[in-house]
């Protein structure tokens, strides 16, 4: 039975694009507006870490297909492993890519687009590809692991370089760049060898006194210090080590593919005012970036940062409208002149998830509902398009995947499920409009990756203009 003879939609041929207008996409023979609105897709039923496809279930996926359509989803991510595709270095798997086809035969049939994130690690590790190569973010300065991932995706989008229901490829999911290490060390010291190309010349810039040997140059301490050029330097090394990390794939995927969006999955500590200690600083900057990726996508959540555990949304008097006003900040600091979908992004309900060692509390699903439909008011105008984190409740997970869902683990609607239903009908095939800010606040990026109580004056005056009401926008300075 095809898809039209059962009732249900069918994605057209048409690829997704980035509309003229540099904030929307569209489809690229139509001029169909098209706004990303959805979940990260997988079976809630195969363990945690889910196991994608070492347990793939084309009756589940069928069904799970049925319950997104419902809600009005038209846009999913679905993550690629790498112990699963390329268990073989320098092979795709058969087995894998069919699977994959799979999937996207479903989503076609059901309307939804498809982006595909990774190669990631939650089914292990492949064979030629050690737990401790990646150990601490090391393998993502490691050119020999950064010319695998090339590969990997030089191969892996020559296969589906003709697929228009897959809108879009993410490279990898909330990628940091390293702190320290034994290969980072060297990188570091060539990197200020050709930078300054004597030690007399650095020594002038740190406004340095002591002795300085290059090789021998480590990391910054692990604290900010005000205008310190030393840890300047260092967060400026490890943002061009990332914009190199990132064009070198999206290199090899135009070699041959030339129809699909790229992008990177952010973690919300690329905005470095969210973080405390300069390590905490993912070091992948949307203002680098954009010179090679085709949209923003970027990664929030009212706890993201242990750290700031304590500001939950509902543990205290003025906590929502704080984290409001953080998230809304992320969103304006995140916008390069580029689409920016928010690709991650849930509050919990229903349950106590094991988060940091069962830290966050009990909320309700009145709660996650509540939270969830003011992440949506605040980001209307600031966002391109949005996907909920899971589909469905993962009890066993240690994170906000155990009751972040649309769906319980026995597959009952939530309340925030409804609401998003209603949400998704409201928002699917409009031509969205980005708000113009009435404030524009400059940012020192110096003062912003060495100093944190400019950092925290930052959030306060967000915080501020979100309770007036105000909306605002960066602009970088030296």
């Amino acid at each position: 039975m095809t898809p039209e003879e059962s009732g249900r939609k069918s994605v057209s041929g048409n690829f997704i694009r980035v509309a003229r207008d540099r904030w929307t996409f569209e489809e690229s023979q139509t001029g169909k507006p098209f706004v990303p609105i959805g979940c990260n897709y997988f079976d809630a039923h195969t363990g945690w870490p889910p196991q994608v496809w070492t347990r793939f279930d084309p009756s589940a996926v069928r069904e799970h297909f049925r319950m997104m359509e419902d809600l009005g989803v038209n846009a999913i991510r679905v993550w690629l492993q790498w112990s699963s595709f390329m268990p073989v270095r320098g092979e795709l798997s058969s087995k894998a890519l069919d699977q994959c086809h799979e999937v996207l035969l479903q989503a076609k049939g059901s309307g939804i687009r498809v982006n595909l994130t990774g190669p990631e690690f939650w089914e292990g590790f492949p064979s030629w590809l050690s737990a401790e190569t990646v150990k601490d973010y090391q393998h993502l300065m490691n050119p020999e692991y950064y010319e695998a991932h090339a590969s990997f995706w030089e191969m892996f989008s020559a296969h589906f370089a003709d697929e228009p229901v897959i809108y879009g490829f993410d490279l990898a999911n909330e990628p940091f760049m390293p702190w320290d290490g034994t290969l980072v060390r060297t990188l570091w010291n060539q990197w200020l060898m050709d930078r300054y190309g004597s030690i007399d010349a650095l020594k002038k810039n740190w406004r340095w006194q002591a002795p300085l040997e290059w090789g021998r140059i480590p990391p910054p301490p692990n604290r900010r210090l005000k205008g310190s050029k030393y840890l300047l330097d260092y967060q400026t090394f490890r943002e061009e080590k990332a914009l190199q990390w990132v064009r070198n794939s999206v290199e090899a995927i135009r070699r041959v593919d030339r129809h699909h969006l790229v992008t990177v999955g952010l973690h919300q500590s690329s905005f470095p005012c969210e973080e405390i200690i300069p390590s905490r600083y993912a070091a992948f900057a949307p203002r680098l970036l954009t010179r090679c990726l085709d949209y923003i996508a970027l990664h929030w959540y009212p706890f993201g940062n242990p750290l700031t555990a304590s500001l939950q949304p509902f543990d205290l008097p003025g906590n929502i409208e704080r984290s409001l006003s953080i998230f809304l900040a992320n969103c304006r600091y995140s916008h390069v002149e580029t689409p920016l979908v928010m690709e991650e992004c849930s509050y919990y309900g229903g349950g106590s998830p094991a988060f940091w060692g069962g830290v966050l509390p009990y909320r309700t699903e009145m709660e996650q509902d509540r939270f969830s439909r003011q992440l949506f008011t605040v980001s209307r105008g600031s966002l391109s398009g949005w996907l909920n984190w899971p589909l469905q409740d993962t009890e066993e997970a240690t994170d906000t995947s155990a009751y972040g869902g649309f769906y319980t683990g026995t597959g009952v609607l939530k309340t925030w499920g409804s609401s998003f239903r209603t949400i998704s009908s409201r928002l699917s095939g409009k031509r969205l409009r980005r708000r113009h800010a009435r404030v524009t606040i400059p940012l020192s990026r110096s003062l912003l990756l060495t100093d944190a109580e400019y950092c925290d004056q930052i959030l306060r005056r967000c915080y501020k203009l979100y309770v007036q009401g105000a909306i605002w926008d960066f602009k970088f300075s030296k």
